[in-house]
């Protein structure tokens, strides 16, 4: 696989100031609460089409916002730790609007396993960091060996909160082809807080490493500043 110098998504994004999905954008209002498990505050749309999972998961964890940013924009070391993703594939870079990668995803048998064929990047405002991610358009690089997920919105905000971090995972999409409801399940509620759980896990353990990716991240957004506590919003 070719190298690059930087990215991540969780999930793997590159630096960018692009906007997610629009669809997805606008159904991702609507958020409603249903339940909290381990710390984690879980939501769900009130409609929704056939076949797409939708998912929110809010936690406020004791780490500061330095520690997920370089986690997530490592994509080498993604599959170590994202439940569930057996690799990341980083193709090349579109100027101005982001990174194209896939992410390969174990599925229980007798189903096929997954590939996101995503665009994405990371950008830093007043308020906060937000990786995010979409469906990419080609499909040059569509691996026949797997089948398709669709991803019309997904975003991982990280906000600062006296010296921790609020972190923010929305995901709309869909899985591709036939998924019962078991795993559906498993897919909005256990998924987002196994994802949020390796995060703290693994930043307890200091497995981190400050790459390439990273240090250029930081040296072309450090002139924009991060809110404060007082500025910042609440869970």
């Amino acid at each position: 696989m070719a190298r690059f110098s930087l990215l991540t998504v969780l999930i793997t994004f590159l630096i960018s100031s692009s906007s997610a999905h629009s669809n997805g954008f606008e159904l991702a209002k609507n958020w409603q609460f249903i339940e909290e498990i381990e710390g984690i505050k879980l939501y769900q749309l009130p409609a929704q089409e056939k076949g797409v999972i939708p998912f929110r998961a809010v936690k406020l964890c004791s780490y500061p916002l330095d520690s997920f940013v370089r986690l997530l924009i490592d994509w080498e070391e993604k599959s170590k730790w994202i439940p569930k993703l057996k690799k990341v594939e980083l193709y090349e870079s579109i100027k101005g609007k982001g990174h194209i990668f896939s992410e390969y995803y174990h599925t229980p048998w007798p189903f096929y396993d997954r590939q996101m064929l995503l665009i994405g990047g990371v950008r830093k405002q007043a308020g906060k960091v937000t990786f995010w991610a979409r469906d990419f358009e080609g499909d040059d690089r569509v691996n026949k060996n797997y089948v398709r997920a669709g991803v019309r919105y997904l975003e991982v905000a990280l906000t600062p909160k006296g010296g921790k971090t609020i972190v923010d995972f929305k995901f709309i999409g869909d899985m591709g082809g036939v998924i019962p409801m078991w795993i559906s399940n498993i897919i909005q509620k256990k998924w987002p807080v196994k994802f949020i759980g390796a995060m703290e896990k693994r930043i307890e353990a200091n497995q981190l490493r400050e790459t390439d990716f990273y240090r250029k991240f930081m040296s072309t957004m450090n002139a924009i500043p991060i809110k404060t506590e007082a500025e910042s919003g609440n869970l």
